[in-house]
């Protein structure tokens, strides 16, 4: 089975960018979620003063029951608007840069190609499809 409608040079170059852009990438998702967690934990329970008291009837086993603290909306925010921004224009850039190396394109055609892209791109990732 032969498939000429597949551009075998365009999918390793592809592979091999993802390849090499994903470390970068979960670094980068990683520092956005220990700065701005999610879910940023609640402040420590007082500890009781008499440690000899009981504890009441079912708060061991409400203890152990793991709750997750609720959903920051700023913190998401704030990593929404700094991933489709910095890491937008950042994820352009590198791609770009790292397309036109792989496909051995000089460097005055990818500084010419990412100035022309990379400012419009971000914005392209945000509009709403009206059609």
């Amino acid at each position: 089975m032969k498939l000429d409608f597949l551009d075998t040079t365009s999918l390793i170059c592809f592979v091999v960018f993802a390849l090499l852009n994903t470390p970068p990438n979960f670094f980068w998702q990683k520092f956005l979620e220990d700065t701005f967690p999610a879910h940023p934990p609640r402040a420590a329970a007082p500890i009781p003063s008499d440690r000899h008291e009981k504890p009441p009837a079912g708060a061991v086993a409400a203890s152990r029951k793991l709750e997750r603290p609720p959903l920051s909306v700023r913190n998401t925010a704030a990593k929404f608007a700094l991933d489709q921004t910095i890491g937008a224009l950042f994820n352009t850039v590198a791609f770009i840069a790292g397309q036109g190396m792989l496909r051995g394109q000089s460097l005055d055609w990818i500084v010419a190609k990412v100035r022309s892209v990379s400012c419009s791109l971000p914005h392209v990732g945000l509009r709403v499809n009206r059609g």
